[in-house]
């Protein structure tokens, strides 16, 4: 099976990649991120398993880490600056995760942390759906 990591350079991405290339299920892994993704897949494809590593780099790499995938697990997250609301960064995200559905249909494992959805106000929700109807 071959399995997406998108955000492979981060603090959690770097060691679920490694967990991830351990995994006798998955043949090849496709580790995607905004930088330094060459470096985390050369350290990530020493371990001697029978998966296959490559690396991805940039919006202009995005669909050959997903193509063929069956899953894509995003460890990745959208930075939460001073003075942002979280309406914002739900939205920035949402309209990524919706980018991606357009580009493949494969099964999506999202990891999110510190959003608490119950928090979601009308004038968010309102935002997403006339996003998702455009």
């Amino acid at each position: 099976m071959k399995v997406a990591l998108l955000g492979a350079a981060g603090g959690i991405g770097q060691p679920m990649a490694l967990l991830m290339k351990m995994n006798p299920l998955i043949s090849h892994l496709a580790l995607y991120d905004i930088v330094h993704t060459p470096g985390v897949a050369a350290d990530v494809s020493h371990c001697s398993t029978p998966a296959q590593v490559s690396g991805h780099l940039g919006p202009q790499q995005l669909k050959d880490a997903l193509e063929g995938s069956q899953v894509a697990v995003i460890p990745a997250g959208v930075p939460r600056k001073p003075g942002y609301e979280l309406s914002v960064v739900l939205c920035k995200y949402s309209k990524f995760r919706i980018e991606l559905n357009r580009i493949v249909t494969s099964v999506f494992d999202l990891i999110r942390n510190e959003h608490n959805y119950s928090k979601f106000s009308n004038t968010y929700c309102q935002q997403f759906l006339t996003y998702l109807t455009e």
